[in-house]
């Protein structure tokens, strides 16, 4: 490791202050398709909208608001169904069934490590997508986005040292 046994977060929020209004206003209004493109592997260069979004995901404070919102989800998801509402409808039996995935994916984005962006875009698009796994039955099933979004918040440099051990 190029930093000795200590991993370091590869980005580094800047506090909001610092950031012009008019970058910030475009990062939230391309915020979607920043996530996807990071969410795909992409590498944000340093100076652009990409970059930007890579350390809003990477700062605390949305580490918390996305944990939050799967909390959210976890507990609307244990409620009966409401009869009318404004929202999309989750898919409750589905979301109870992942409840131990969901619930690992909380703590990892709670205890405090360094994430990889990538796992913070790929948890963006899982609670926002109106059409993903939590609204709308698909290809891919939720357990399946939501223990990829857990296993891409580890860098994988962190995880290179133990892949040998358990083959």
């Amino acid at each position: 490791m190029p930093n000795g046994v200590y991993p370091v977060p590869r980005f580094r929020a800047r506090p909001p202050h610092a950031i012009p209004l008019g970058v910030r206003l475009r990062v939230w209004w391309h915020r979607v398709e920043l996530d996807e493109r990071l969410a795909s592997g992409e590498h944000p260069a340093d100076g652009t909208l990409l970059f930007r979004r890579a350390e809003q995901l990477a700062s605390r404070g949305e580490r918390a608001r996305l944990a939050q919102a799967l909390s959210d989800t976890l507990r609307e998801a244990r409620k009966p169904a409401p009869i009318h509402g404004g929202r999309l409808p989750l898919r409750r039996r589905e979301i109870r069934a992942c409840q131990d995935d969901i619930l690992a994916l909380i703590q990892r984005l709670a205890d405090g490590r360094p994430i990889d962006v990538q796992g913070a875009a790929m948890v963006c698009l899982l609670l926002f997508d109106g059409a993903g796994p939590l609204y709308r039955a698909g290809d891919v099933t939720l357990r399946f986005r939501v223990r990829s979004a857990r296993l891409s918040l580890d860098h994988s440099d962190e995880l290179a040292p133990t892949l040998p051990m358990a083959a």
